[in-house]
């Protein structure tokens, strides 16, 4: 798959964008900078480096920078929070958080809802943590705007 480098991203001196899309369509492409796709609405596929993943509404996707990706052509409607932003933006941790790789890129909300009614709480909670982060941070820059 031919890819190409998308650079210069985002700002040096605060590297974080949020966008709020409907339907997508991109090539396949990679950058230096992580992505967080989290679905409001509808269903999308995205492929990241030799896998496919479908998201449905209230699904987490995290694209590592490096990884190749791409929004496929959609099939159905889709409403979807696009986060993207360089590990500068933790200053000293970000050395410690460049060699780690996801194991699980994708959170699925009825996953994490199936491992709240077994008690297994870390991945529950996990989940719920990252799911209003994201929410207060799309919340935080609409009123900003």
């Amino acid at each position: 798959m031919q890819a190409w480098h998308q650079k210069n991203l985002l700002e040096p001196d605060f590297p974080f964008e949020l966008h709020i899309t409907e339907n997508l369509e991109f090539p396949p492409h990679w950058h230096e900078e992580f992505e967080i796709i989290y679905v409001l609405d509808g269903q999308l596929d995205i492929g990241v480096n030799n896998e496919i993943y479908t998201l449905n509404p209230t699904d987490i996707l995290i694209i590592q920078g490096g990884d190749v990706h791409h929004f496929l052509p959609p099939v159905k409607w889709s409403k979807k929070v696009i986060m993207q932003f360089g590990l500068s933006l933790f200053g000293s941790f970000s050395s410690a958080i460049a060699d780690k790789k996801i194991s699980t890129p994708l959170l699925r909300s009825y996953e994490a809802q199936n491992t709240c009614d077994k008690k297994e709480n870390a991945v529950c909670n996990a989940h719920k943590a990252i799911e209003a982060q994201i929410l207060a941070m799309i919340y935080e820059f609409w009123y900003v705007l």
